[in-house]
């Protein structure tokens, strides 16, 4: 297994294991904001000690803050934000399959504007992951309601358009001469800082662990899995766009593997045949994907 498949994976998996700790965290009625707040300073301080460990220097620098700030507003609160709107509306199985159309805008893209060169291969693996992931969201799959509003369909476009800005310059403007630890603890101080001022402007203060309940330990696995995310994030950014963009295939299988295992939904065929599909068109991309650069 070639390096950037094994990164797109691990990014998959810990980008699709977070769904149901947040509805764990939303069971218990901890805010958005100090959910927010919590994980981000949770991550900070892991990162603190893994380079601690390792005897690494972080390094912050003043003329990056604005690359924080795009990756934290574009990366987590706008997103989280069009998701807890758009969640009321549609159901989260329409919503994966709006997002799996972010490699896709990416590539087109890269194409139109970032000299990329057309390659077929890459061309027939995105085409593989988006049927792969498609199926899985087939009437009575995952429980997808008919109709849907067509207002909150168009208006859930915003989320892979965002996603795709942020994938694509995120990957061209990030900063060569920085670790990916160090723009990971630059993301999360930045949106701890903003969390926290929102959480204090709207009076939505909550400590953890002051009454322990499983929302707490959800914060701290969230943490932890979101650590390992952006580690694998800034490194794919390395990579190109297309590459951090293709975990959004990977998630709605995990997402989907996560409900088979811990909560006993059968889904039947489709979820193999997805699989197969999905880390077919993964090998395809990832392989070739170097070639199709110019």
């Amino acid at each position: 297994m070639n390096r950037i498949l094994s990164l797109v994976i691990v990014s998959g998996f810990c980008g699709g294991s977070v769904y149901p700790l947040i509805k764990i965290a939303e069971h218990h009625s901890i805010p958005s904001f100090a959910y927010i707040f919590w994980e981000s300073s949770a991550i900070c301080f892991f990162l603190l000690v893994i380079a601690g460990l390792r005897s690494e220097s972080l390094h912050l620098r003043r003329e990056e803050f604005a690359y924080y700030l795009f990756c934290a507003f574009t990366n987590i609160i706008i997103s989280q934000s069009l998701f807890f709107t758009l969640a009321k509306h549609l159901p989260a199985s329409v919503l994966g399959i709006i997002c799996v159309l972010t490699p896709i805008l990416v590539y087109l893209a890269t194409l139109l504007f970032f000299g990329e060169s057309p390659l077929a291969s890459r061309v027939i693996g995105l085409a593989l992951g988006f049927l792969g992931t498609a199926l899985l969201f087939l009437p009575g799959v995952m429980g997808a309601e008919d109709p849907l509003p067509w207002f909150w369909l168009l208006f859930s476009l915003l989320l892979p358009l965002n996603y795709s800005i942020n994938r694509l310059f995120a990957t061209h403007l990030r900063p060569a001469e920085s670790s990916n630890s160090s723009l990971t603890l630059g993301l999360f101080l930045t949106v701890a800082l903003i969390s926290l001022f929102a959480m204090l402007l709207s009076d939505t203060i909550y400590v953890p662990f002051s009454r322990p309940n499983p929302g707490d330990y959800a914060i701290l696995l969230h943490a932890v899995l979101m650590t390992v995310f952006y580690l694998v994030f800034f490194a794919l950014a390395r990579s190109g766009a297309v590459e951090n963009s293709l975990s959004f295939y990977v998630t709605p299988l995990v997402a989907l593997g996560w409900g088979v295992l811990a909560f006993e939904e059968k889904p039947g065929i489709s979820f193999a045949l997805a699989s197969v599909l999905v880390l077919t068109g993964l090998h395809l991309v990832t392989s070739q994907g170097a070639k199709g650069k110019s």
